[in-house]
C-alpha cells in the first residue's frame, strides 16, 4: 500500500459511517420521532456521558428553548462526536437519509447550575 495514511483514514471514515448508522437507529431516531409527535420541525439533541447529572432548580432553570431539548446519555456516542472527522461522517449519513440543515457541535452543555450565569431580563435591571 503506497499511502497507508489515506487508506486508514478512509477505513476509519467507513467505520464511522457504519457506527453512526447504528447510533442513529438506536439513540437518535427515537428522539427525532418524539419531536415530530409534538409537531416540531427541528430537533435539538444533547449527548451527555452516561455518568453526567443535570442539576437545575427554580433559581437556575434551563436556558430558553432547553425545555424542548432532548438529552441522551451515551458515553459511546459522546466520545464518537469528539472527532471532527466523525461529525463529518455523521452529517454525510444524515444528508444521505434526507435530513437538511444539520448542525453538529461540541459546545459545552451546562449540566450543573453552578456552570451557568443567571440571565436577567433587561426590563428588570
Amino acid at each position: 500500500c503506497q499511502n497507508l495514511h489515506a487508506l486508514l483514514h478512509e477505513l476509519s471514515n467507513e467505520g464511522a459511517r457504519e457506527q453512526f448508522s447504528n447510533f442513529l437507529e438506536e439513540i437518535i431516531l427515537p428522539q427525532l420521532v418524539a419531536s415530530t409527535e409534538h409537531g416540531e420541525r427541528e430537533c435539538h439533541i444533547v449527548v451527555l456521558l452516561d455518568e453526567d447529572v443535570v442539576d437545575w432548580d427554580d433559581e437556575y432553570p434551563p436556558q430558553m428553548g432547553e425545555e424542548t431539548t432532548h438529552v441522551v446519555y451515551s458515553s459511546h456516542l459522546y466520545k464518537f462526536f469528539k472527532y471532527a472527522e466523525n461529525r463529518d461522517c455523521a452529517k454525510q449519513v444524515l444528508k444521505s437519509r434526507g435530513l437538511k440543515k444539520i448542525r453538529l457541535g461540541m459546545e459545552g452543555y451546562p449540566t450543573h447550575k453552578e456552570k451557568v450565569k443567571k440571565r436577567f431580563n433587561k426590563a428588570e435591571g
